[in-house]
């Protein structure tokens, strides 16, 4: 992966590295803390970021890069669900988690994740996670870097890594990434920044990928022209799982129409998200689809390949035969264990749902996760990767058996 370069968010001049733990446009000082660039302005709303960047400077300037982590650490963004923790607290989740006496869901709860808790110990079982796996597919293996925006702990970081693809993640809110870091997608480059205001340059053929979070964005149409001009010639832009205002639901931001998405990227190739997750299960192609067969969808997703030198109509014809199946479920060598969601009721796999919220969501779309519970023998192989195993294969797949991070 040709690294990218990191860009002043303010004066747009390309950053170099003062110390290991700041990096400086020549005038303006940036803290990277765990080898994470918090590069945030505050330009997606109302923030402390500015306060947050100038405190965590001076604690790395008298030496207490401790102090300086936990500081970052209370920044959160505008939906968050619960206060911030305070610096007290986030200081004792550094000093757990650099002693490995944390895990993950642990560590979320300490950061006053609140319900988002759930939704990260539980992302790669759910139907979303499932759909954002077949855009990827439908796009085809990147011919360069990944750049996921708005991505959370890093789960389609790990994924995209662990199928030898070099990803990056940039998310607004410094504590998930740092969760990242430490637990999830822990070789990953990761940038706190505004997603519409991305502070680095890439090389062509990138792929900018944001999934389940494009409809929380306030400036939809910014970010998408800057997530354009970041793939460059022959990259593309995917946007999976984005929530449609045609269709009444309990969904926070501000949803488009399929129409209104469709605009943001000219000539993309549209389907309706819970297509892709069917799609991901059956390792079958979905349908494209116009816009005026998305009128009943709950989210669509979109897929835009830039081109220099065709159309973007043409572009799409040539990449009607894209597909990267081997997306869908992790490498044949990937330890696999039983999913923790899965109890047992008459010998069959019976989800046992963190909450009634997160059941509500997602329990109706997730028939997927029940079915005969795999037995004590299949598990144990399973522990060793799937190989040429078909069933552990189609389990895998069905996040019966999953891949999760140490001290999960």
């Amino acid at each position: 992966m040709t690294t990218p370069v990191l860009l002043d968010p303010i004066s747009g001049r390309p950053l170099v590295q003062m110390s290991r733990q700041v990096l400086s446009d020549g005038d303006s000082r940036w803290p990277v803390l765990d080898d994470i660039a918090y590069l945030r302005t505050g330009l997606a709303g109302p923030s402390r970021a500015a306060e947050l960047r100038q405190a965590a400077l001076a604690a790395i300037d008298a030496g207490d890069e401790r102090t300086a982590l936990a500081l970052l650490l209370t920044d959160q963004d505008s939906h968050a669900p619960l206060s911030a923790p305070s610096t007290a607290t986030t200081l004792a989740v550094v000093d757990a988690v650099r002693a490995q006496q944390a895990t993950l869901r642990g560590a979320m709860r300490a950061l006053n994740f609140g319900p988002v808790a759930d939704y990260f110990a539980h992302r790669t079982s759910t139907p979303t996670f499932l759909s954002g796996l077949a855009l990827l597919a439908h796009a085809g293996r990147p011919r360069g870097a990944v750049v996921e925006m708005a991505c959370g702990i890093g789960h389609f970081l790990r994924e995209l890594s662990a199928h030898g693809v070099p990803a990056l993640g940039v998310d607004l809110v410094f504590a998930k990434l740092w969760l990242a870091r430490r637990f999830v997608a822990t070789d990953s480059m990761l940038v706190c920044a505004d997603a519409s205001h991305v502070p680095f340059a890439c090389p062509p053929a990138t792929t900018v990928f944001c999934h389940d979070a494009f409809y929380f964005f306030a400036d939809k149409a910014q970010s998408a022209q800057c997530w354009m001009q970041l793939a460059g010639d022959g990259g593309s832009v995917l946007v999976g799982h984005a929530h449609s205002a045609l269709v009444a639901q309990s969904v926070a931001g501000s949803p488009l129409t399929p129409a209104g998405y469709a605009a943001l990227l000219p000539g993309c190739a549209m389907f309706d998200d819970a297509e892709l997750t069917t799609s991901a299960l059956a390792c079958e192609r979905a349908p494209r689809r116009d816009i005026d067969a998305l009128g009943a969808a709950d989210a669509v997703a979109m897929v835009w390949h830039g081109s220099p030198q065709e159309p973007q109509q043409l572009a799409l014809e040539g990449s009607r035969d894209a597909w990267w199946p081997e997306i869908l479920q992790p490498p044949a060598a990937t330890p696999l264990r039983l999913n923790p969601l899965l109890g047992t009721r008459n010998g069959c796999a019976d989800p046992q749902w963190p909450s009634p919220r997160f059941a509500a969501e997602y329990a109706p779309q997730a028939g997927y996760l029940g079915g005969p519970m795999p037995s004590p023998q299949l598990i144990a192989r399973a522990a060793h990767g799937m190989h040429d195993d078909v069933e552990i294969a189609a389990l895998a797949r069905r996040r019966v058996l999953v891949d999760v991070p140490e001290r999960w």
